[in-house]
């Protein structure tokens, strides 16, 4: 769902109009200040380069109110809306995760752009998520429950 940035009130609309009458809507996705670390210093990387962060940033990571919100005007009761810290350890370097998860904020940028603005994002989150030789990463879920209104 974070990844539905265009329009998440259309999201929610279509979950209402896919469930049944008093269905439940249970969702874990990532939430306000998820990956916080990254996306200040992908931002601040693009900005350093003339380029606006927000158009480039694909993430929807709302708070509990603006969901709820969101949610109460689809259709839905809100049952549990809330922000879960998850630090997680990464398996392999952040660079790694950087060019998994990172794609969509470099579009359109030649090779060698792309890989300094990645290599300057690694050197400045490393003083807050590399710990004792391992990268833990910054996750914030919001986790959901909401029920159709009939």
């Amino acid at each position: 769902l974070h990844w539905m940035k265009a329009d998440p009130a259309a999201v929610l609309r279509a979950v209402h109009a896919a469930l049944r009458n008093t269905g439940l809507f249970v969702a874990e996705f990532g939430g306000k200040g998820n990956v916080h670390a990254i996306v200040e210093a992908l931002s601040a990387q693009l900005r350093q380069r003339g380029m606006d962060p927000y158009s480039r940033n694909p993430w929807f990571f709302p708070d509990v109110d603006e969901y709820s919100k969101m949610l109460e005007v689809a259709g839905f009761q809100v049952l549990r809306c809330d922000l879960i810290p998850r630090p997680t350890p990464l398996e392999t370097d952040v660079a790694d995760w950087l060019t998994t998860f990172c794609g969509r904020w470099l579009e359109g940028l030649d090779a060698v752009t792309s890989s300094s603005i990645l290599a300057g994002v690694r050197d400045t989150v490393a003083a807050d998520l590399l710990r004792d030789g391992e990268w833990v990463v910054d996750y914030v879920r919001i986790r959901v429950v909401a029920q159709k209104k009939t």
